[in-house]
């Protein structure tokens, strides 16, 4: 996988939101209000059934054009075209509950009715999205899970 997580999970590749893709033609839907969007995955965790609610948003990086001089001030502003992209949700099951928070490929969670704390790798598929957890170790584990519904926020 890149260093970089792609912008497949907010849009095009993955899940054809945002006019990139999918549907069954006609008009171009309209253009985007913002650069986040809402997914909702099936998820098998261990064999207990988890809903996972994650919403991403995709923040564009930029850098400044300065002015002549000694003490020179910002003129302006450029995109560099690269993102970064911030996670948040929740994962919710019978037994358990969880909510993150994430940059990139990682997010961490944080167990709401209990105490554990954990860090998650990210995995784009083609019918979803894979959890590995605790990717630095000990023992990662991975879990699936599959798209459900996706909307832009």
């Amino acid at each position: 996988m890149n260093t970089r997580w792609h912008l497949a999970l907010v849009a095009c590749a993955a899940w054809g939101l945002l006019g990139c893709g999918g549907g069954g033609g006609g008009d171009p839907p309209p253009a985007p209000s913002s650069n986040a969007a809402e997914f909702v995955f099936d998820c098998d965790i261990g064999g207990v059934n988890a809903v996972m609610t994650m919403q991403v948003d995709a923040v564009s990086s930029s850098g400044a054009i300065w002015g002549p001089g000694p003490t020179p001030q910002i003129t302006g502003v450029i995109g560099n075209g690269s993102f970064i992209y911030y996670t948040a949700g929740t994962l919710v099951s019978t037994t358990a509950q969880y909510s993150f928070r994430g940059e990139n490929q990682y997010a961490d969670f944080t167990m709401l009715n209990g105490n554990d704390r954990f860090t998650v790798e990210w995995i784009v598929t083609a019918p979803g999205l894979t959890i590995r957890v605790n990717p630095f170790g000990p023992g990662p584990t991975q879990y699936d899970c599959v798209l459900r519904s996706s909307r832009r926020l």
